[in-house]
């Protein structure tokens, strides 16, 4: 079969890994390993990203401020109206939205605080209630530990292809959620400028990341097995983690 082409139009930024919920299947590795402020995504950062995309032209089509939940980073507002700017003076036609699980009454207002400010920014509200995302992948269940997966080739899944890459804290990776494997595990494998987003080095990511990566085999959660279960790499990686170590900045 053919590998998934990774869409370097459309980019998904983990500002912050820290939220208010911990859903037993979360795809950022929260309800297994804590998150920490040292990989919140910094205005510097977030200037660096603009700058880069300016010179290189870079024509993304979508850009979403994701996380963890995006509205308790403490830069919120800065992190916006930088992204607004960019999109009103360089690229109008830039789809830019703020995905939340809208669960608290401080994330509800600053929800609307944003839409109100910036009508033509897309609010995705999932409006959760509880620790559970219905249709998720168990995701913290390693490819790699199933038998019919040894020594096989990776070739990515539709989420760098439908949703787009990744840029955390460390660079961009071929998705977000190859992103959060790769500060869990201490991959360092990001890139680190815009100008060199291509094919072939984000694919090239793919049996780091994606050999870890429940979605890939795709085995849902249910009301069933709604806890968190973890495969005999994750469980390993996750009982010796070190939270000091973190991986170089962007």
């Amino acid at each position: 079969m053919h590998p998934f082409i990774p869409n370097i139009y459309k980019l998904e930024i983990d500002i912050t890994y820290l939220c208010t919920l911990k859903c037993h299947n979360c795809n950022r590795g929260i309800s297994v390993a804590p998150p920490v402020k040292e990989h919140n995504m910094s205005v510097e950062q977030i200037r660096r990203f603009i700058d880069q995309s300016i010179t290189s032209n870079h024509p993304w089509e979508q850009i979403k401020l994701i996380g963890g939940e995006p509205t308790i980073h403490p830069q919120i507002d800065i992190i916006i109206e930088l992204l607004y700017t960019y999109k009103a003076d360089y690229n109008k036609q830039l789809d830019l939205r703020v995905v939340s699980n809208g669960t608290t009454s401080f994330t509800r207002n600053k929800l609307d605080q944003i839409q109100t400010a910036y009508p033509d920014i897309i609010i995705e509200n999932s409006g959760k209630v509880d620790n559970f995302i219905p249709g998720f992948s168990l995701s913290h269940i390693a490819p790699r530990d199933i038998y019919a997966f040894k020594n096989h080739r990776y070739r990515g899944c539709w989420v760098s292809e439908e949703c787009g890459i990744g840029l955390n804290f460390s660079g961009f990776y071929c998705c977000s959620i190859g992103g959060s494997i790769a500060r869990l595990f201490n991959h360092e494998i990001a890139v680190r400028n815009v100008e060199d987003l291509n094919f072939d080095t984000l694919m090239n990511m793919y049996d780091k990341v994606c050999s870890l990566c429940g979605m890939y085999h795709n085995l849902k959660a249910t009301g069933v097995n709604d806890e968190t279960i973890l495969s005999p790499t994750w469980q390993n990686q996750i009982d010796n983690l070190d939270p000091l170590e973190i991986l170089p900045k962007y």
